[in-house]
């Protein structure tokens, strides 16, 4: 169910007015029933998969919060982590071995990022184990995030599940707008210059030398476009339902060094990283040695987030 399609906004539109008509206690019912309902619409072994994921890393969770042996907790976290790990590996690569035909499920790296930095803040004791299970489904599988994130935390969506917001007009408005501009990114960016950079790419070897710069050029724009886009409707269509989620594009072309490129694409899944793995072992703190170790790792996990093959490209186009 894409988000240029007439069956989300049917479905959007239905949550949007029953959200806001029905009595307040029921909003959370229609967004969980909403988030199942556009996983399920793609194939309901997805929506098996992700409530599969979801409900064991919250029992996992508050197993690691219960705990009160250090080993135990430690051994608990662990199997948690090579339990979610395993499963996303399994299910990104399982298709490279012969024979194997898997569904890979749609969603299933954001939520599995989301669960895995979910455990890893109540083992650093910088989170409580959420008690309230409703409330993580929709953390967990909300469905303006479910296909290509923002990848949240717990801490920045779970309050807002809690707090109740009236409805906000500016915020309703706020949210239009976003959508409006991610439509123009999408529709009239993305996909206007997409046929062209997919017809040179198919027919590299009869291209010209210019033709293919050109490509290499415009397709860092096409990506941009067509994800940024997607965020902006993610974001709108969020915001018009009380929720502020986290921004993943930041003008990335009026960057001035690579790093600050870096920082200003896919921002979420940059300050992941750099939160769960980059800093853990040790950042830019224990020399130069070791920071270009570190940065190695990240780089080496990104190509492993992106499909390794996808993420040559992406990455030699951009240059």
């Amino acid at each position: 169910m894409s988000f240029i399609s007439l069956n989300f906004v049917t479905l959007f539109v239905c949550t949007f007015l029953l959200y806001y008509t029905l009595p307040p206690k029921y909003r959370k019912a229609i967004l969980l029933l909403s988030s199942c309902i556009f996983i399920g619409y793609y194939h309901i072994a997805f929506l098996i998969i992700a409530l599969l994921i979801s409900l064991a890393t919250f029992f996992l969770g508050k197993w690691v919060g219960q705990s009160k042996h250090e080993k135990d907790t430690k051994r608990i976290y662990i199997s948690g982590l090579c339990f979610l790990i395993t499963g996303w590996l399994a299910f990104r690569y399982a298709n490279l071995l012969p024979g194997v035909h898997w569904l890979f499920p749609l969603g299933i790296s954001f939520y599995t990022f989301q669960a895995l930095s979910y455990l890893t803040e109540i083992y650093w004791k910088e989170e409580e184990p959420e008690e309230n299970l409703a409330d993580f489904m929709i953390y967990m599988l909300f469905f303006m995030k479910f296909l290509s994130g923002p990848i949240e935390r717990a801490r920045d969506m779970l309050p807002q599940l809690k707090s109740g917001k009236p409805v906000a007009y500016p915020s309703i408005v706020y949210g239009m707008k976003l959508i409006v501009v991610g439509l123009i990114k999408k529709l009239i960016l993305a996909d206007y210059i997409s046929p062209y950079i997919d017809g040179i790419f198919n027919s590299i070897h009869t291209a010209s030398g210019i033709q293919l710069l050109m490509a290499c050029l415009l397709y860092p724009v096409e990506l941009y476009g067509d994800f940024s886009g997607y965020t902006d409707i993610a974001l709108g269509g969020a915001c018009m339902l009380a929720f502020k989620l986290s921004p993943n594009f930041n003008r990335p072309f009026i960057a001035q060094t690579t790093a600050e490129f870096w920082r200003r694409w896919h921002i979420t899944l940059g300050r992941w990283f750099r939160e769960y793995v980059y800093i853990p072992l040790g950042g830019n703190r224990k020399g130069k040695a070791r920071t270009i170790f570190n940065l190695f790792v990240v780089w080496s996990l990104t190509a492993v987030w992106h499909y390794c093959l996808l993420w040559k490209k992406h990455f030699y186009c951009s240059f």
